[in-house]
Order: C-alpha cells, then sequence, then structure tokens
C-alpha cells in the first residue's frame, strides 16, 4: 500500500543524523496506519512492536537533539521551550503506554491523533526552526539574533502534511469506489463508508486546530482567529487585548510528582482560566504551560483588571489537588492591538516579552507591553 507520508525535501533539517532518526518515526507511523487501512486488527504483539519502536526514537532523538542544541549554544528561551517539548511527549507516552494493554481501537485511534501531531508540528516546524537557527549561529550570527529572525518567518514547511491528508482522502475514497461493485448492498455499505470518510475529515481538522491534552484550541486555531480580529480592526479600529499566560513554577510539579500531575495541573489551569474569563474571550494553549487568552472588545487598562483578577481569583481558589507541591501563581503580558502592532507576529511577541518580564520580577504579576 502506498505510505501515507512519503519523505520527500520538506522532511529535510539537513543534519544526518537528525534526518535519519525522523524517517525512523515516520516509517513506524505509516507501518501503525497500515494496518487501519488495511482493516487489520491490533493484536497486543503488535502495540507492544510500535511501543517498543516509539520508546527507541525517544531515547535516541530527544539526547541527540538536546545535546546539538547545547553544543550550538543556541538562544536559551528557544532550547527551554524545545526541551518542555520532549518532556510533554514522554509523558504523553508514558501516560499512553506504559503499564497499559488497552488495544482497542479508540485507544489506538488516539494515539494516531497525538503522533501526526508530533509529526506535523515537531518535525516540520519546530526541529526545522531549531536547525535554522544553528546554521545562522555557525554563520556568525548571535544566538538571540537568530531566535528572532526565525520566530518572525513564515514556515510553509507543513506542505508535506498537507500532501499526506490528501494522500489519505483518496485512498479512503479509492476504497468507496472498490464497494460499488461488490455486493447486493451497495447503498448501505457506500453510505457507511461515505460516513467514516466524513468522520475522518472531521478527526483531520480537530487534530489540526485542538491541544490534545487540555482541548483547549491550539496556536494554529488562535492565529486563525486573529487574522479575523486583525481584519476588524483595518476596518473598525476595534480594540482588542492578547494575554500571554505562562504557570509559574511548573516544572517544579513535574520534577517532584512527575508529568502525570504535570498535565493534571495543565487540564486544572485550561478549566480554571475558561471559567474565568468573559464569555466573548477565547483561551488557547500554545504548548507547555504557556496558555493565550484573546479579549476581544477590550481596551488595555480592562485589560490589566482582568489579567489582576485572574491572579487574585487563582490566588484564592482551593487548590487540594496540587497543594502540597505548587503554589497557585501564573505570570501574564499583554498586548493590545494597535498601529504599532500591527500584526500577529507582533501582538504575540510582545505579549510574550512582557510575560517574561513579570516572571523575572518574581511572578504572579500581569505586565503591559506598550
Amino acid at each position: 500500500m502506498k505510505d501515507i507520508f512519503t519523505w520527500d525535501n520538506g522532511f529535510l533539517t539537513n543534519n544526518e543524523i537528525i534526518d535519519s532518526q525522523h524517517y525512523q518515526l515516520i516509517e513506524t507511523i505509516n507501518e501503525a496506519i497500515s494496518y487501519t487501512i488495511n482493516d487489520k486488527a491490533y493484536s497486543q504483539e503488535i502495540i507492544d512492536t510500535m511501543k517498543t519502536k516509539i520508546l527507541k526514537y525517544t531515547e535516541t532523538h530527544f539526547k541527540t537533539e538536546e545535546k546539538i542544541m547545547d553544543d550550538a549554544h543556541v538562544f536559551e528561551k528557544h532550547s527551554n521551550e524545545h526541551k518542555k517539548l520532549h518532556q510533554e511527549f514522554i509523558g504523553w507516552f508514558i501516560s499512553t503506554f506504559e503499564n497499559s494493554n488497552d488495544s482497542s481501537s479508540s485507544k489506538v485511534y488516539e494515539s494516531f491523533d497525538y503522533l501526526i501531531q508530533w509529526l506535523a508540528y515537531h518535525i516540520l516546524s519546530t526541529d526545522k526552526y531549531l536547525f535554522r537557527q544553528i546554521e545562522m549561529i555557525n554563520s556568525g550570527i548571535g544566538p538571540a539574533e537568530a531566535f528572532e529572525i526565525e520566530r518572525d518567518k513564515n514556515d510553509n514547511s507543513t506542505q508535506p502534511l498537507v500532501k499526506a491528508l490528501k494522500t489519505l482522502y483518496y485512498i479512503v475514497l479509492d476504497k468507496n469506489q472498490q464497494l460499488e461493485f461488490s455486493n447486493a448492498n451497495l447503498e448501505t455499505k457506500v453510505k457507511q463508508r461515505t460516513a467514516e470518510l466524513e468522520e475522518a475529515n472531521k478527526r483531520l481538522e480537530a487534530i489540526s486546530l485542538t491541544d490534545t491534552l487540555t482541548g483547549l484550541p491550539n496556536r494554529r486555531y488562535a492565529e486563525m482567529i486573529l487574522e479575523q480580529i486583525f481584519s476588524t480592526y483595518n476596518r473598525y479600529s476595534s480594540n482588542c487585548v492578547v494575554m500571554f499566560i505562562d504557570v509559574d513554577k511548573f516544572k517544579s510539579v513535574n520534577d517532584i510528582k512527575g508529568h502525570n500531575a504535570g498535565d493534571r495541573l495543565l487540564k486544572w489551569i485550561a478549566e480554571f482560566l475558561q471559567k474565568n474569563v468573559r464569555k466573548s474571550d477565547i483561551v488557547f494553549r500554545l504548548g507547555g504551560d504557556e496558555f493565550v487568552v484573546i479579549c476581544p472588545e477590550i481596551s488595555l487598562d480592562n485589560g490589566i483588571s482582568t489579567a489582576n483578577k485572574l491572579i487574585t481569583q487563582l490566588n484564592e481558589t482551593s487548590n487540594m489537588f496540587f497543594a502540597e507541591y505548587w503554589k497557585p501563581s501564573l505570570s501574564i503580558g499583554l498586548c493590545s492591538i494597535s498601529e504599532q502592532n500591527s500584526s500577529i507576529e507582533a501582538v504575540l511577541r510582545k505579549a510574550d516579552e512582557a510575560m517574561y518580564q513579570s516572571k523575572q520580577n518574581g511572578g504572579n504579576l500581569a505586565t503591559a507591553s506598550t
């Protein structure tokens, strides 16, 4: 059967070792997906084989990549965020596969969702982003400058994912057409396959816009919403504030209690934010312990008041699950859309910088960027 993810130049980071490791992951994902396409059952033997291959990938790839980052003196902010993604994947792997013999179709499909997201956004975006920085550092550009240059660029590296999803579409469509001549129950089976195809398309769309852990919209969704808000701003000069939120001392939770506790805390924070913002505000998870809230039709002064209210409410919230090892605290940075902040990249960057200023000042604080 034709592979869903076909290796081509779009996947290359131009680092031979890393590219060979990425190639092995893609082969593993293609092998797993082939069982679904060919209507094969997932035996425990198959599940164990997939677990072994993915575990080998994490052990070798993450160690190699983090050493490359350290040796190249990549900008600390990017290096820390990149390592967070590695830890998040390991946490997902342990909670999903370790000590589990669940080979049900729902569990398998849930795992595919996460693996496809990882393939699309870690290999095609984060890793390529990293190695472009390393190339600039090797050419004499400082790590911080290389980080800023790459953050402001538009990356079209998700093109291979689009090709892969189109391939999946045509494979399922072809199976529908084959059924047309199979037997007297043609109409029923075509309807069944059509429903399956529609469901698959909905799942693929949801995967691309939803954070798997918290169920919140992800960064891609946030950028889509901001595009619409900027369009409205250009016509009517309407107000909008973006909050960049980081969970203070989150790393200590993972270090002390493990990644399952960290995941539980992130879900709790997601629920807290959704319950304590306006109905018109939208909460997103960018990754790691970073969240964004888009607050339309609000001034920067009112945005600061809202952020301080969130911090106060969190401090006063009963926290029985985490009280032993985490004190409720958020660092928040704010930026409003304006003539000076007239692009998605500018608003997110300035809100991020303001958040880091809050963190440097001790956390549990809201800071606005002008």
